[in-house]
């Protein structure tokens, strides 16, 4: 049996690949078959995932494959971030008017008539039952208190996660910067010594 089919597809690929090892940072294309397809789901648009990791790729400015996969690492938590706090949002929204049935029964009695409050705003009806406006997203609010938890705790898990992404880059550049200088002051005292 030949070394080569010992060897097998990733490592020929990986053999394949050190003639481009003098540059240690992954092509698109290359990054693009690391990570797969962005994490969408029904709803969200690509444009928006594209903007998003642009502008985070602009801003941390990745040099080498440890970097892309921090940088992949704060995209994806900032990205589920984004869409529980729309995934909040859109709990208020659809609890709207279950909201509003139940705070109109408790001002008019249950089985009230609606002809009382036809042809009015959310905001004209619900000054006309006595509540602000603020009233409808209140009681949303707390109608959905344990769903509304579940999602911070888990923004807040994410947070964390995104922020330890940042200051491992962070912290891994400050130590090649401290590596090299080390390093140069090494050589200068060796050529110091020399002369």
């Amino acid at each position: 049996m030949s070394q080569k089919a010992l060897m097998g597809p990733r490592s020929q690929k990986s053999i394949k690949n050190k003639a481009q090892a003098h540059n240690p940072h992954p092509t698109i294309e290359e990054l693009d078959e690391i990570f797969g397809a962005p994490p969408l789901i029904q709803g969200e648009d690509i444009r928006d995932y594209e903007t998003l990791e642009h502008q985070l790729r602009t801003s941390i400015k990745p040099i080498d494959i440890i970097d892309e996969i921090w940088l992949q690492d704060i995209l994806t938590s900032q990205w589920e971030i984004i869409r529980l706090k729309n995934i909040k949002v859109a709990i208020l929204k659809s609890a709207q008017f279950r909201v509003f049935r139940s705070l109109a029964e408790d001002r008019l009695g249950h089985g009230y008539k609606k002809d009382i409050l036809e042809g009015l705003t959310i905001s004209e009806a619900l000054k006309k039952l006595g509540f602000e406006d603020n009233a409808l997203t209140a009681r949303a609010f707390v109608f959905n208190l344990k769903s509304m938890n579940s999602i911070e705790t888990q923004i807040s898990q994410l947070e964390m996660r995104r922020d330890h992404a940042y200051h491992a880059i962070e912290s891994r550049r400050l130590s090649k910067i401290k590596n090299r200088q080390f390093f140069q002051d090494l050589d200068s005292k060796s050529d110091t010594r020399s002369q």
